[in-house]
Formats: C-alpha cells, structure tokens, sequence
C-alpha cells in the first residue's frame, strides 16, 4: 500500500471567479506512511508561505498499487 498526498491550493483574490480560486494537485511522489506524507505536505506548506494571499490545506490517502 502506498500514501500519496493531495495538495490544495487556492488564492484569496476579490475578482477571482470562484470556481478559479483553488487548484488541487496530487503530488507524484507516494509516501510509504502517514507520517511522511504529512512531513511532505508541511513541507509545501512552507515552501510558499511567503506568496501573498496563496493558502495550501491537503491530505494524504492511500492506495493499493499492484507491482509490476
């Protein structure tokens, strides 16, 4: 079983239409837990805290993935 992390990220902007104000990304790395997906989305998080008015939420699901 593999986690992977689902990030949000949406932008607080008054003449944004809303339907245009988040964007979800689902990142290509997988995690083999919880605890690391969750390090990873900390780690987004603090990787854009400086763009103004962009807030990032997301969370970690997981998958059974058949090897090949």
């Amino acid at each position: 079983m593999k986690v992977f992390l689902i990030v949000f990220f949406c932008i607080q902007q008054t003449d944004l239409e809303l339907d245009k104000t988040c964007v979800t990304e689902i990142q290509e790395e997988s995690y083999n837990n919880i605890s690391g997906c969750m390090l990873g989305l900390t780690d987004i998080q603090y990787k854009v805290r400086e763009i103004p008015n962009l807030y990032t939420t997301g969370f970690c699901t997981t998958k059974d993935i058949e090897s090949a």
